[in-house]
């Protein structure tokens, strides 16, 4: 697999929003991050979790990292929580049951899990069987050890259990000992030595303080930053957009470095439903623009009522602001603020308006 973009052929120019094709000629490369998750997953027992605010890019970020590893020959599932009820994802018995079933299924397995679990056992211990005796040795079939297939697993939408916090700590402990199981012994008498596993998680949905944060910690955790203002000369330039270096500085004063908000930008100035001119200057026709992504950041901060009371201060303030550190940095895991050591300052200046009226409205 080429890892770079060069070969890609050019996607549409839908809306954008959600997965990125892997032929999109609008995804931007994060050099190093692709390079460090395209080398890890060829090593046995490797845990990647990516994390960010919503609409960053980690899910498609995910869906490079499996499409290389299909490249290298590996088995590959992607599991989506947000495909799981209510009911399945706050007990454990039956979220174990589902997670093993989904995987089954896109390994083109049969469902055994009704005639293999044994409730004297445990949901983890029946989980943790039917993975060695099902699944991995399935994977693992083939005339000789050369030939054996690695299994690479990613789980999306990770943050869907934040709401079940015991279910949540005893799947990422499980998770965790299934890695270090990969690790224990040697490849040849260890069917979990194939296994990698991939988390991806929205870092704006709050982990309750009862789940251990050490536990979603093991492996290699990258938490995806914003575009540089290189990446967004590059994504102009796909576009076919001609900025200045000034014009992509207001850019990325307006809109921060968010993927989405940069995608949309570049998108509606392709469609030429607004002018450079107008989109920097933070008009009514850019805040139509963004007034879904606007009101999506307005219903998630409402959800901390403290958060918003800071985030208030801030939007009010027109320099950084000293803030608690704990608070700031959750406002900054919702991508709405930037940290400087202890100070706070807005993530963009398209944040400012909209929240001001909204705060105005509310007081």
């Amino acid at each position: 697999m080429d890892r770079s973009q060069n070969n890609l052929h050019p996607g549409s120019s839908n809306t954008p929003g959600g997965q990125m094709p892997l032929d999109s000629i609008f995804y931007i490369d994060r050099p190093m991050l692709e390079s460090l998750c395209y080398e890890a997953i060829e090593q046995p027992g490797v845990s990647i979790n990516i994390r960010a605010p919503k609409q960053m890019g980690k899910t498609s970020l995910m869906t490079r990292i499996l499409a290389y590893a299909s490249f290298l020959g590996y088995n590959t599932v992607s599991v989506s929580l947000q495909l799981a009820n209510d009911d399945i994802l706050q007990n454990l018995e039956r979220f174990l049951q589902w997670f093993c079933a989904r995987v089954s299924k896109q390994l083109n397995l049969p469902n055994a899990t009704a005639n293999f679990w044994d409730n004297s056992l445990g949901a983890k211990s029946n989980a943790t069987d039917y993975f060695e005796d099902v699944i991995l040795a399935n994977s693992l079939r083939a005339a000789s050890p050369r030939e054996n297939r690695a299994l690479v697993i990613a789980i999306d939408e990770i943050n869907q259990l934040f709401a079940y916090p015991d279910v949540a700590s005893e799947f990422f402990l499980l998770l965790r000992t299934w890695s270090e199981r990969a690790k224990a012994t040697v490849a040849d008498s260890n069917p979990w030595h194939k296994l990698r596993l991939v988390t991806v998680h929205s870092t704006e949905i709050q982990m309750p303080v009862s789940i251990n944060e050490s536990l979603l910690n093991t492996g290699l955790v990258f938490n995806l930053p914003e575009f540089t203002p290189a990446q967004v000369q590059e994504l102009a330039n796909r576009w076919g957009e001609e900025m200045t270096v000034e014009q992509i500085e207001q850019l990325i004063t307006l809109v921060g470095g968010h993927p989405y908000r940069l995608q949309l930008a570049f998108y509606h100035l392709h469609q030429q439903t607004i002018t450079l001119e107008q989109l920097l200057e933070n008009s009514s026709i850019t805040a139509a623009i963004y007034a879904q992504h606007l009101e999506q950041q307005w219903w998630n901060l409402l959800r901390y009522p403290d958060l918003l009371r800071l985030f208030t201060e801030i939007v009010n303030q027109s320099s950084p602001l000293y803030c608690d550190a704990v608070q700031a940095g959750q406002l900054c895991k919702m991508g709405l603020v930037h940290l400087h050591g202890k100070m706070a300052s807005l993530g963009c200046e398209l944040f400012r308006p909209f929240f001001g009226d909204r705060f105005k409205s509310a007081s």
